[in-house]
């Protein structure tokens, strides 16, 4: 997808809360599990997800390598 031209840097945001999907969902005859995919890519600018896993809680940060280096994005994440 590419970046929309009109819109400002770091304004095309996600973010994601998640309950817990270890404990996925079970239908009569079928088991529905989450899956981790690695696209390679982001369509937004910013993404963080939070993620429980039982008593833990995971963040992913995907962001735009075209508008944030890694060690800026970092600061997200360390404040």
């Amino acid at each position: 997808m590419e970046r929309r031209p009109y819109a400002q840097p770091c304004t095309q945001l996600q973010f994601n809360l998640r309950g817990d999907a270890a404990a996925g969902m079970n239908l009569p005859g079928l088991t529905i599990e989450p899956a981790a995919i690695e696209a390679g890519w982001t369509l937004f600018d910013l993404s963080l997800t939070l993620e429980e896993r039982g008593a833990d809680t995971v963040a992913v940060l995907e962001y735009s390598v075209d508008l944030l280096e890694e060690k800026t994005a970092a600061l997200f994440i360390e404040g």
